[in-house]
């Protein structure tokens, strides 16, 4: 099968799109992939390539269908990210070929008005305007069932259902570990990542705290973060590369992931559980969805069970060791790219 995709979404930040497109070519499809190799947000280390994985290194402004070199008759197209998508629907109106869009959340939070600390006016117009495009294509792809659902309630449409994954499952054998004592986050500093409530729990608490991140308010956050848990404490670790990310995240004892919005998943939990570091977050449908029983989950924004589910963590080693185990195994079954591959190509050959 010929394949179109459209990159230079977010996953171009960090190349991910490049290196979920290598999987389709091993599998013998050929891969047309627009994006900029240029664009950025940190070293991404040595991208993967194959002969079946044809690059067309164009930014996301400059997209003219009639001059795309290709040579081949393209089966489907697939758009690797919501801002995308009307690049996709229109390459669809011109060629009438199947197309897809993968979108990474439905924010309601920032979109739907109700919520006033994290609406975005011009987002929601964007996210809006994307969405609209969506419902030109084939089917748009969702990576959580909440947000299934969600779509369904607006538009009285069906979605596809394809988690996305993070890492292949050799990332345990890439690093010498040598788990220490400290927790580590990894995510952006707005406010719903819930951030603070983590800096919160910690407080009463003796651990040290990493925190990994490519964006957000990052003077206040070491300002604030060295007050309340000591300079001793704390360290900040600011777009750090791919390589050193999974290496602080395989070192620590846990990680956290304090999100306290409904319709955004994070990943990071996920990144942990390659290699068996277990984790916490609050108790979100859209997060339960993705890592079921193999984290501890902490009333919703209550700082006082995040410090509780932290500290229980660290007494119990029996636990400890049951969500190493639990949660590695459903990396493998669920969050490697090779099963993402699979599921996507259910969804275009269907």
């Amino acid at each position: 099968m010929n394949i179109l995709i459209f990159g230079n979404g977010t996953l171009s930040l960090a190349h991910q799109e490049r290196k979920i497109c290598v999987k389709f070519a091993e599998l013998g499809h050929k891969v047309y992939l627009l994006c900029n190799v240029q664009r950025k947000l940190f070293d991404v280390g040595e991208l993967p390539s194959h002969p079946n994985l044809i690059i067309l290194d164009i930014p996301a402004e400059k997209y003219n269908y009639k001059e795309l070199e290709i040579n081949d008759e393209i089966d489907v197209v697939l758009g690797m990210d919501q801002s995308v998508c009307p690049f996709v629907a229109d390459y669809k109106r011109i060629t009438h070929k199947k197309a897809f869009c993968i979108f990474l959340d439905l924010p309601i939070h920032c979109i739907d008005g109700k919520d006033p600390v994290n609406y975005n006016f011009e987002y929601a117009q964007r996210y809006y305007y994307w969405l609209t495009c969506g419902l030109e294509l084939d089917s748009i792809i969702f990576n959580n069932s909440v947000a299934v659902e969600e779509f369904k309630r607006l538009y009285n449409r069906d979605s596809k259902l394809v988690w996305y994954p993070v890492v292949d499952d050799d990332y345990l054998n890439l690093y010498i570990v040598n788990k220490s004592d400290y927790v580590v986050g990894c995510n952006r500093l707005i406010p719903y990542k819930g951030t603070s409530l983590l800096v919160d729990a910690l407080r009463r608490l003796p651990y040290r705290y990493k925190h990994i991140s490519v964006s957000g308010d990052i003077k206040r956050f070491v300002q604030v973060t060295s007050q309340i848990l000591g300079k001793d404490r704390f360290s900040l670790i600011y777009q750090a590369s791919e390589q050193d990310k999974m290496q602080i995240i395989a070192d620590a004892y846990l990680i956290v992931y304090p999100q306290i919005a409904e319709w955004v998943g994070g990943m990071s939990i996920l990144e942990g559980m390659s290699v068996k570091t277990p984790g916490v977050c609050f108790d979100y449908s859209v997060l339960r969805e993705l890592y079921d029983d193999c984290v501890l989950y902490a009333r919703k924004k209550s700082v006082t069970d995040m410090r509780e589910q932290i500290k229980k963590l660290y007494e119990d080693k029996d636990l400890y060791l049951d969500l190493q185990i639990r949660g590695y195994e459903r990396f493998k079954k669920y969050f490697m790219r090779k099963v993402m591959i699979e599921n996507l190509l259910k969804v275009m050959n269907g």
